[in-house]
């Protein structure tokens, strides 16, 4: 039986996975809030976990992918030249 190797939430590079992990906790946290209507503090103290929590992970994510790109062991160039052209990509959005 060979072993799959499971990759840590920071480890993963596809940035379509990222847009979905986003966009599912953007769908939780907006639930209760009523429009035209001053948040509570207790959505302003979640949002404000959640936002840390993706920064960082987004920082770590941004130096595995720099660690990746510039490691001298890459298993496969068009791999590394398709993220960096996804981080292009978004930054040019």
């Amino acid at each position: 039986m060979v072993a799959i190797e499971k990759k840590s939430i920071y480890e993963n590079l596809d940035f379509n996975s990222w847009a979905q992990d986003s966009f599912a906790i953007a769908k939780t946290i907006y639930n209760d809030i009523e429009e035209n209507a001053l948040p509570d503090q207790d959505y302003i103290d979640n949002g404000k976990l959640i936002a840390e929590s993706q920064i960082m992970l987004g920082g770590y994510r941004l130096a595995y992918g720099l660690n990746y790109i510039f490691s001298d062991s890459k298993s496969n160039e068009a791999e590394t030249a398709e993220f960096i052209a996804n981080i292009l990509s978004t930054l040019l959005q």
